[in-house]
Parts: structure tokens; sequence; C-alpha cells
């Protein structure tokens, strides 16, 4: 997929999040396909080049007046997350993942067009089973980022249905690797990574079976941008593609690039009490509207990886 394919959509655009992981490759990536960006976050400064670069603390209504009003699509990737610790800081998790949403829809209801938002759910959404999830399959919350994601996808909903503002949800499963270094990753596939070049051993929880979508992130960003162009995903929520691997199955493939070994230990407790099960992702739907979602495979990622490489920064 070039990003010359691209469907035009709404510009000039803003990245509200544009400092973190996801919305930093997103900024990155609508720029290089020519689209004009404004940048969101709430730290001082971007932490990446970038010429219209504001701040934004999501958690106070009275930020969202900086938004310009010419904004033809908000990806909003601004958001805690995590697993235990929405448990303990709660208040937190509510406001940056649900009140900063509803700050944002009720900014732009009055606007004369309303821009499109797009937003990031995730896997944690889905009851686990054994058989692919489509966007339809059961749901379930065993941590307060899921119910947040939750809460939030039935946000946009109610929104779009009483003030018309057009938005697009993404269910994202597990993301990895970065372009801007190629030896960072983010989440399962950067702890794995810390592990093998640190101590030289992967350990799993139970026999690393639970499977799981692994997308590269250039593929996650160009089926997002994609998505956020198409007339057809207006009011739709899709999955996004990639390949479905075990946990085993990655962190075998990690450890045999670096020599190290993988072993297995009993859950804890509490951790296996959250643990969803498998997760992998039915993604007809997207493939019905992006040509060639998925261009990256985990194993050739691994095999450009260089052993000098840290996964500190991206």
């Amino acid at each position: 997929m070039e990003m010359s394919e691209h469907i035009p959509f709404g510009n000039p655009c803003a990245v509200i999040g544009a400092n973190g992981y996801l919305g930093s490759h997103l900024a990155f990536m609508l720029e290089r396909s020519g689209s004009t960006v404004y940048r969101f976050d709430i730290h001082p400064e971007s932490q990446f080049p970038a010429n219209q670069y504001r701040q934004l603390d999501i958690r106070r209504k009275a930020g969202f007046s900086i938004i310009p009003e010419n904004t033809g699509t908000v990806f909003f990737f601004s958001g805690l997350t995590g697993t235990h610790a929405g448990f303990d800081t709660y208040e937190d998790y509510l406001a940056s993942n649900e009140l900063g949403l509803l700050h944002l829809l009720d900014c732009i209801r009055e606007w004369e067009n309303p821009p499109r938002v797009v937003f990031p759910s995730t896997r944690l959404v889905y009851r686990g089973s054994p058989l692919p999830l489509d966007e339809d399959a059961p749901k379930e919350a065993k941590t307060v980022y899921a119910a947040n994601k939750l809460a939030a996808e039935h946000q946009l909903q109610a929104w779009s249905n009483r003030w018309g503002i057009p938005y697009t949800i993404c269910r994202i499963c597990v993301p990895y690797g970065t372009l801007f270094q190629t030896g960072y990753s983010f989440g399962t596939i950067g702890f794995f990574l810390k592990m093998a070049r640190g101590n030289g051993c992967i350990t799993l929880y139970g026999d690393g079976t639970s499977k799981r979508t692994f997308t590269h992130i250039e593929d996650l960003c160009n089926q997002v941008i994609m998505l956020a162009g198409s007339p057809d995903a207006t009011n739709r929520t899709f999955n996004i593609a990639g390949e479905h691997l075990s946990l085993d199955e990655a962190a075998h493939q990690i450890a045999a690039h670096y020599g190290a070994a993988v072993k297995y230990t009993a859950w804890p407790v509490a951790d296996l009490l959250v643990e969803s099960g498998d997760t992998m992702f039915d993604d007809a739907r997207i493939r019905r509207l992006v040509r060639e979602p998925v261009r990256h495979a985990l194993k050739e990622w691994i095999m450009g990886l260089k052993e000098d490489q840290t996964d500190e920064k991206y």
C-alpha cells in the first residue's frame, strides 16, 4: 500500500496524543502523505519535529478551543493504558479515557461542519475466543481500561446520533515496531525484546498458547488513514488487520534471533483474573475497504534487528 493510494479525507487534520507511540507514528505518516497536521499533547513541547504543535490537557474542557475549526478529521489517540493501574487510579483513567473524549465532542458539536473523529479502541473489549473475533463478537471488560474503551465507543455513537458527528472506531490488538528507530517496539513485543536482550531469557505465563493479532505500526497507521478517508467507514467499527501468532510463537522468534531462551511460569493470581485468553481478529470487514492492509511480518522485522539497538526511545 503506497501513500498515494490514500483516499483524501478532511484536511487539515488534528492528532491528539501526538507524543504517544501510536499518535506520533500517525502524525508522521499523515505528514508524509501530504496532509497538514495539527499536533496536540499534554507536554509543553513536541517530542518530535513538528511545525504545528500545541499543548492540550484533555482533562480540561476549555483547552479544546485551540483546535482550529477548519479541521476535517480529528484522530483522538490520547489516553492512559494499562491493566492493574486503572483499579488504583480510576479517576485518572476516567478523566483521560472518557471525559477527554466527551470534552472534544462537546467542543465540535456546534461546528458548522463537525470533523470526523477517528478513535482507537482495543482487543480487550472482546470476550476471548479460540476463533477469530469479528466486530460483533461478545464483549466484556476485565479492566478499567477496557471498560473506558467500551464506554467511549458508546459515547461516539450517542453523540453521532444526537449531533451528527461522524466517527470511525479502530480496534487494535498488538502493535509493534517503529518508523523512528528500528530496534524499538511498544508493548508485548517491546517487553519480549527487553528480556531477550537484557538477561537472555523470555518468561511467559502459563504455556504461552494465547493467540493475538500482531500488526506492524506502519500497517496499522496505513489502515487507520485509509479508513479515515473512506465514506464507507463512517460511523462504523473495524478490527485492524495483522498476522495471527501465539505469544509462544512470537517469543520464540525473538529468542531465536538473540540466542535467548524461553521459559514458562505459573500465572500470578491477579494477572490471571484479567487475562483475556485468545483475541485474534477477524479482519474481513476492513479488507473490503483497504487493499493489502498487511505488508509486514513479525519474523521479517525481527531479522532486521541488530543486537546493539536499544528499546529505550522511539
